[in-house]
């Protein structure tokens, strides 16, 4: 295809390999998925290993069947084409040896093989008297099932454009109507993925790259990306894109050559077939973002309808935080109040079901404590936490911030076992809340001191005469990410880089360090008294001061993306554990 709209033959060499979804062909999707991290529950078993490869420079380019790509991409990776999609619907395949021409006509009973929770709700849903059961493999395994004399299958499901793509449309008994049985989210197109450092192969992809089929997918994949939903989730799309002709385009403003119309319907259905709900929209685009945008907007509609009631919920979290690696019994279940939960809901950057979802596995009852009008405090999201409990978060004095938790929680009533908070500027007094409250806890003079750069690194700091740049300044009040820590080459930029900082939000005292050059690590763990339980390390992309920094200008170290797991060497990565033991241990 690539060849083909090129100016001169070019050879690609192909790099076969092999991902975890084809390598365990005989386990559920549903099962494999709760194994498996990534953006989209389950998608990644198509993809993470390839990517790596990618990002590693060993292979130039990826092509992925576009439903099997996560709708959030690792970093250094993006979608450069689409080529023009192909039949997006659903096929019947009978028996070789079946008379039946349509599923309509199997008998009650009648077991169908598919592998897709989709797929298996809407077989429910429109045909409650046959029975679905499980299929995998890849396409000539699942033939072979279906055609073998002891088969219990009358018919199994597949996309109709993978089997064309295999030159088996002959197979195909019965092309399913969108309409009725709407089809995978990118099914029927493909999806070429490059790295964002090979900017000349994203240039020759783009020969392939068709407007249309891309946006219909961009919209699909940003109303699936929305919901949280992947392999998992049973979500039927069906969507379409109409080039606006020359009179439509003048009445629009002159969206210019390639603007049309798009639309977006998407259905969630319950697994069990037996309810769902629906949503559609349509839009004038000419870019991603805009086709994004509908999509989004379709996604808002069915979580305003209660969507979010139909997908699975916590099954990710519930199989990746079993504790019976510590404890054969179940733990008792406890309630714990946060305070601030985040001022951006899903979707729309904030870190939203995650927590609660990991609450829901550990078995904690959440409570929140939240400005009034906060996300949480209502019908659509407010299904996260057990109580939502309205209180100023606001930035006052420490002991009337206690005070005003203090009396929201006697006044809620209800038993407590912790009260905990993710913000930095709030956990002094929320320790001193916890202490009135009999609560566990550190002291809030501990919070204080590691809260405080200034107070934590003050044993350590030597007044040097001859400071050698560059230097890193910072803070000493811990803020979010890297907020107000700059690169400095000159005194000059130390003065700009404390008056650029917010200092109501970080205070007024700041602190110097060295600039190491090189790549960073972060280190996550867990430890419980002195043994690490988790440990994870990670590589940090360079910061804007890593390279504007060389031209001598303020810059910033805001985060920009890890790599996860670090592909430091292992016993590099042993070192890096050992120290952060000893770093917390002594």
């Amino acid at each position: 295809m690539l060849n083909q709209t090129l100016d001169s033959p070019t050879t690609f060499e192909i790099a076969a390999g092999s991902v975890l979804g084809d390598a365990h062909k005989e386990t559920p999707f549903i099962l494999l998925s709760k194994q498996t991290g990534g953006s989209d529950i389950g998608k990644s078993l198509w993809t993470n290993g390839l990517e790596l490869n990618l990002v590693a420079g060993k292979v130039q380019f990826l092509v992925h069947s576009l439903k099997d790509m996560p709708t959030t991409l690792p970093p250094r990776c993006l979608l450069g084409a689409v080529p023009e999609r192909e039949d997006c619907s659903d096929a019947v395949i009978m028996r070789s040896d079946s008379d039946f021409t349509s599923i309509d006509q199997l008998p009650p009973g009648s077991k169908v093989g598919s592998s897709s929770s989709r797929r298996r709700a809407l077989v429910r849903r429109n045909w409650p008297h046959l029975e679905v059961v499980e299929c995998r493999g890849n396409v000539d395994t699942r033939l072979a099932k279906l055609d073998a004399p002891s088969s219990p299958f009358s018919c199994i499901l597949l996309a109709t454009a993978g089997l064309s793509r295999l030159g088996l449309d002959h197979r195909i008994t019965q092309r399913l109507d969108p309409s009725v049985f709407p089809y995978a989210v990118g099914q029927g197109a493909l999806g070429v993925e490059v790295s964002t450092d090979r900017p000349d192969i994203l240039q020759l992809i783009q020969h392939v790259d068709h407007k249309p089929s891309r946006w219909r997918g961009m919209a699909e994949r940003a109303m699936l990306r929305s919901l949280q939903g992947g392999c998992s989730s049973s979500i039927g799309v069906c969507s379409s894109f109409e080039p606006l002709k020359e009179n439509e385009s003048a009445d629009k403003g002159q969206r210019g050559p390639g603007s049309g119309t798009l639309r977006l319907q998407a259905t969630v259905i319950h697994i069990e077939g037996n309810s769902e709900i629906f949503a559609e929209d349509v839009s004038t685009v000419l870019c991603d973002d805009e086709a994004e945008q509908l999509g989004v907007s379709v996604a808002d509609m069915l979580l305003e309808k209660g969507a979010r009631d139909l997908l699975p919920k916590q099954s990710l979290y519930t199989e990746e935080l079993s504790f019976s690696w510590l404890s054969a019994q179940e733990p008792k279940r406890k309630t714990l109040a946060l305070v601030e939960s985040g001022r951006r809901p899903p979707g729309r950057g904030g870190n939203g079901e995650t927590v609660y979802s990991a609450a829901e596995a550990l078995g904690i009852d959440m409570i929140v404590l939240d400005n009034p009008g906060h996300w949480l405090d209502g019908p659509r999201w407010g299904h996260w936490c057990k109580s939502f409990i309205p209180v100023e978060c606001t930035e006052e004095s420490d002991h009337v911030f206690t005070a005003r938790i203090v009396k929201a929680i006697h006044a809620w009533g209800g038993h407590l076992d912790g009260l905990v908070t993710f913000c930095d500027h709030y956990k002094v007094p929320i320790a001193a809340a916890a202490l009135q409250l009999g609560l566990p806890t550190y002291s809030p003079e501990t919070f204080d001191l590691v809260t405080d750069k200034f107070k934590l690194s003050a044993k350590s700091i030597v007044r040097e005469d001859h400071l050698e740049f560059p230097l890193i300044i910072k803070p000493s009040l811990i803020g979010f990410q890297s907020e107000g820590v700059y690169r400095v080459e000159n005194l000059e930029q130390i003065k700009a880089g404390m008056q650029a900082t917010d200092t109501e939000r970080h205070g007024v005292e700041f602190v110097i360090e060295k600039y190491c050059d090189g790549p960073e690590v972060d280190a996550n763990f867990v430890l419980c008294d002195g043994d690490i339980l988790f440990f994870e390390a990670s590589d940090e992309f360079p910061k804007g001061a890593d390279v504007n920094g060389q031209s001598g200008s303020v810059d910033t170290f805001l985060e920009l993306g890890n790599i996860i797991p670090s592909e430091l060497p292992a016993n590099e990565v042993a070192v890096v554990r050992d120290f952060s033991i000893k770093a917390c241990c002594g």
